[in-house]
């Protein structure tokens, strides 16, 4: 299901299906929720609303149907084989001598 609304909403935006990721929307803030993992056998609704939220009755949050999508600049296969590294920049690296 998630290729399938990967496809619509690609053709929609007039880009490659492969290069989008979805994220729900946190109802008490409209900000977005981690992204959602691609698989292959979840439902719309499992897509959409996750086992821990509910729906709100306000009119002015916004709906646990909705998503934000991103359009990224390499596939979401490529995405998820990459690994984060984390980097520490020293502002003065190594060059500073310390005496002790």
């Amino acid at each position: 299901m998630y290729d399938q609304l990967s496809a619509k909403v690609a053709e929609y935006l007039k880009v490659q299906p492969d290069h989008l990721r979805f994220s729900g929307v946190t109802a008490s803030t409209g900000k977005p929720r981690t992204y959602i993992k691609r698989t292959a056998n979840a439902s719309l609704a499992a897509i959409l609303t996750p086992p821990y939220s509910g729906y709100t009755t306000s009119m002015s949050m916004p709906s646990p149907d909705s998503l934000y999508y991103e359009v990224l600049e390499l596939s979401l296969t490529e995405l998820e084989s990459k690994k984060s590294v984390k980097v520490n920049v020293l502002s003065e690296g190594i060059t500073k001598d310390v005496c002790i």
